[in-house]
């Protein structure tokens, strides 16, 4: 019924659910995966994704949607900030 979608997807989660973090896809692999690109052209998409998946600077004001997301998630926005230049997310 889906054709190349159901395996495309499966892919994708396996990888996403990939236990060892040196194996596991990383954002830039999800962004650029087959499952991610098949309905083709999303400049919605594009454009947060250019502005979040980009290595920080202190320079870069954050995406101001992905931290409202991120907030809606449960994660603190002004943690998020402060540990946005590091190498991962710790929980206070």
């Amino acid at each position: 019924m889906f054709g190349g979608a159901c395996t495309e997807c499966e892919d994708l989660i396996r990888r996403l659910l990939c236990t060892d973090p040196r194996r596991r896809i990383t954002v830039p692999e999800i962004v650029s995966h087959r499952w991610m690109r098949m309905s083709g052209d999303d400049m919605d998409f594009e454009r947060l994704i250019s502005t979040s998946i980009n290595p920080c600077s202190e320079h870069v004001k954050p995406n101001e949607e992905v931290l409202e997301h991120m907030t809606r998630l449960g994660f603190d926005k002004d943690h998020v900030i402060e540990v946005r230049v590091g190498s991962s997310y710790k929980s206070v």
